[in-house]
């Protein structure tokens, strides 16, 4: 059930795109060979989704590690984020995520 937005159309929805962590975005970005998204594109649950698919995480998991019971819950606290943004923070956990695996296959070699 997608959640409605808390703008009504007559409203202009702007959406932040001062992110200091930014460059890591592009850089991890980079490294998994993705175009993020641009910064006027508001996140909803069908492209959160989307990208949650492209990166194999369960939604279920994501929603763990972040404490939200549902993927609105992002938008709640964040109105003012972009996609662009909360697909930034899922590369830093897909990417911390994937670098602990790989430190604990090559512990379990040695």
């Amino acid at each position: 059930m997608q959640t409605p937005s808390p703008f009504t159309s007559n409203e202009e929805k702007t959406l932040r795109s001062d992110f200091s962590d930014d460059s890591t975005w592009l850089s991890l970005s980079k490294r998994f060979y993705i175009r993020l998204p641009i910064w006027k594109t508001a996140p909803d649950d069908a492209s959160m989704r989307k990208w949650l698919r492209k990166f194999r995480v369960p939604e279920v998991e994501y929603l763990t590690m972040t404490g939200y019971k549902e993927l609105a819950d992002f938008r709640k606290l964040n109105p003012d984020w972009p996609l662009r943004a909360w697909v930034g923070l899922l590369l830093e956990y897909v990417a911390e995520r994937d670098d602990a695996k790989g430190v604990l296959r090559a512990y379990d070699r040695g």
